[in-house]
């Protein structure tokens, strides 16, 4: 059995990091949730290291990176994040993975066998398979195909297919159709990412979620980012960050 620090400070996250843990990793168990980088210090200092460790970056008492200045850790770390701006950062620093929150259990599964490749002897998938637990993963998820929405006392369905972009807008987040209305929508872009079936929706950044069918236009640029023309977007071009820019690219070629 392997042994996993978790370091969380978020209650929610931390239980629904250990409910996938139980499910797509029996071979593991997690020792310790810790919630800031001083519990995080004097655990590692007074503890066996574990086998691995997953640490949220951002912190109640500042980021996680702190941990690794303070305490000698060889331990390989998946890490996770609401944001992506971190990660040239992470990879100085035994990183395995760098997982967007809200994490996907696909991406997950996928990080913790690469995990068993690359540190642990006679690597193997868990009990069943991995491409079966996957896949299984995969066929019990059911996507979003339609929202109800409200223009004045009217309430109206609007389907998938029928979307343009979704943006945040402060603290709003709108659904534009392919007709150019616009409806304001419950989720926040967080929720939407995972409501929206992968194959045709992107989260381009923090502001826009983009079906396929709406972009016009990609446009590379020197330092890495794509720059996308989005139809009928008010903004003329909407940026993909370096760090995504791969993963954008195997999305449009999948």
């Amino acid at each position: 059995m392997m042994n996993v620090l978790l370091i969380e400070d978020e209650t929610a996250a931390a239980s629904q990091m250990k409910q996938l843990m139980g499910r797509l990793a029996p071979d593991m168990t997690v020792v310790a949730v810790l919630e800031s980088i001083r519990e995080a210090v004097t655990w590692l200092a007074a503890n066996p290291a574990p086998d691995l460790l997953i640490t949220d970056i951002q912190l109640a008492d500042g980021d996680c990176f702190e941990i690794f200045r303070l305490v000698k850790i060889t331990a390989p770390v998946i890490f996770t994040t609401a944001y992506d701006e971190f990660m040239q950062q992470a990879f100085k620093v035994n990183s395995v993975d760098y997982l967007l929150k809200p994490i996907d259990p696909v991406e997950l599964a996928a990080a913790l066998q690469k995990y068993r490749d690359l540190y642990t002897r006679n690597a193997a998938p868990s009990p069943g398979g991995l491409q079966h637990l996957l896949d299984g993963i995969l066929a019990n998820r059911r996507y979003k195909s339609r929202f109800l929405v409200r223009r004045a006392a009217r309430l109206s369905v609007v389907p998938v297919t029928d979307i343009a972009y979704l943006n945040a807008e402060g603290r709003l987040v709108m659904l534009h159709t392919l007709a150019g209305e616009k409806y304001l929508v419950d989720e926040a872009l967080d929720q939407l990412e995972q409501l929206l079936d992968p194959l045709v929706f992107f989260r381009l950044n923090r502001k826009y979620i983009v079906p396929l069918t709406a972009i016009e236009r990609i446009q590379p640029d020197l330092n890495g980012k794509l720059w996308i023309r989005i139809r009928d977007c008010a903004d003329e071009q909407v940026f993909v960050s370096r760090e995504k820019a791969g993963a954008f690219k195997a999305w449009l070629d999948a």
